[in-house]
Parts: structure tokens; C-alpha cells; sequence
């Protein structure tokens, strides 16, 4: 089971090279925020918002990102 990020707000934050497998990302509220060289795997992100949030160079296997409306990715 992965990381449970519990409504996180994430503001401006920057990920590089990270792999999310398994990790909870329901009602996350993420805003500028970039994932860069990141991997996930199975993610769950029901009731999660993205707002100028950008996934560059990404890699969505294993089911990619799963359930729920993730909404906002750039």
C-alpha cells in the first residue's frame, strides 16, 4: 500500500524523478504545482483538484491514475 497524502494542499511545489505506486491522493488540492519525471502506478485521486498542476515527462502505468475525478492536470 503506498503513501496516504490525506488532502494535502500542495502549493507551487515541484516533484522530480518520484514514483507515486499505490499512493492515496484522494482529495488532494494541488495548485502550480509540477511532477516532472515522475511514475505512478495505480494512484487514487477521487474528489482530489488540480489547478495549473503539470505533468511533464510522466510515466501512468499499472492502471495509470485510478478513481475518481482528477481534474485540472496540465
Amino acid at each position: 500500500m503506498g503513501e496516504d497524502w490525506g488532502g494535502r494542499q500542495v502549493d507551487g511545489e515541484r516533484f522530480e524523478g518520484l514514483s507515486f505506486t499505490e499512493d492515496d491522493l484522494s482529495e488532494v488540492v494541488t495548485k502550480g504545482a509540477v511532477f516532472d519525471a515522475c511514475t505512478f502506478r495505480g494512484v487514487r485521486c477521487n474528489v482530489s483538484s488540480h489547478e495549473r498542476t503539470a505533468c511533464t515527462n510522466c510515466t501512468f502505468g499499472r492502471g495509470g491514475v485510478v478513481a475518481g475525478a482528477c481534474t485540472g492536470w496540465r
